[in-house]
């Protein structure tokens, strides 16, 4: 299997909390599993890092595999993630 991850797992991963995200996270790194990250989530954890949590992101992004994210990929994401037609608009939500 293969799992991109994103910023707010590895927050929490990162903060060590003992919640049931890492212990997900743990299982992942002992199974066959390939987790990735983009260059956007390392950027936006490396712009929020505390002063002492740059040597602990390191090690984080060391278990990752860095993917590249183009405009197409960009576009499938957003399609998958994109509210269906019988879903309320979130415009219509946020009243």
């Amino acid at each position: 299997m293969t799992v991109l991850v994103d910023s707010d797992i590895l927050i929490e991963v990162s903060c060590g909390a003992g919640t049931a995200v890492v212990s997900r996270w743990l299982e992942l790194g002992e199974s066959e599993s390939v987790a990735l990250c983009s260059p956007a989530t390392v950027a936006d954890l490396s712009h929020g890092a505390r002063p002492r949590e740059p040597n602990t992101l390191a090690e984080v992004f060391r278990t990752l595999v860095r993917v590249r994210v183009d405009a197409e990929t960009g576009r499938q994401a957003g399609s998958i993630s994109a509210p269906s037609a019988s879903a309320p608009a979130r415009n219509s939500q946020m009243r």
